[in-house]
């Protein structure tokens, strides 16, 4: 008799693991339908988002119909600061200047009437190579995963 309880919890206990597993948040991810200069690259970062988006706990949907979460993308551009820092050495110190060139991409991430805005921001600095506007999208992605993951529970269901 026992063997055959055992038996019965060893089978059904994957059934019941799946049934607590949330269901994947149905998220759509857009442009503006209109065309203009900065079109190209909203497409080019939405379809960034889109593949980064896919290998977190949300299911991409075609229409916004069928989505919970609406993530519009805004636009991307380059952000510039200057920087100072003093260098001392041997010799003697000088001021070094420097303009940093962050890739900054924004996005617009609604569900009803709720809408806030997300920024990925591939940052520059002294030690960075380059930036990306993919590594803008990832850390995009990153922060809205982080909202949804927060805000789960009064998501509304489909």
């Amino acid at each position: 008799m026992r063997a055959h309880i055992l038996a019965a919890a060893i089978l059904l206990s994957p059934v019941a693991a799946a049934a607590q597993a949330p269901v994947p948040v149905a998220v759509i991810v857009k442009t503006s339908q209109f065309e203009d200069q900065a079109q190209k690259d909203r497409l080019d970062s939405a379809r960034d988002l889109k593949g980064y988006l896919s290998k977190k706990t949300m299911r991409l949907v075609e229409t916004p119909e069928e989505a919970i979460v609406v993530i519009e993308v805004l636009g991307r551009g380059v952000q510039t600061q200057d920087t100072k820092s003093l260098e001392r050495s041997a010799g003697g110190s000088r001021i070094e200047q420097r303009s940093d060139k962050d890739k900054v991409l924004r996005v617009k991430l609604s569900v009803g009437d709720y809408s806030t805005e997300i920024e990925g921001r591939s940052a520059d600095g002294e030690y960075v190579i380059m930036t990306t506007w993919s590594q803008a999208a990832i850390l995009a992605s990153n922060a809205i995963d982080k909202w949804i993951k927060t805000n789960r529970a009064k998501l509304p269901e489909r």
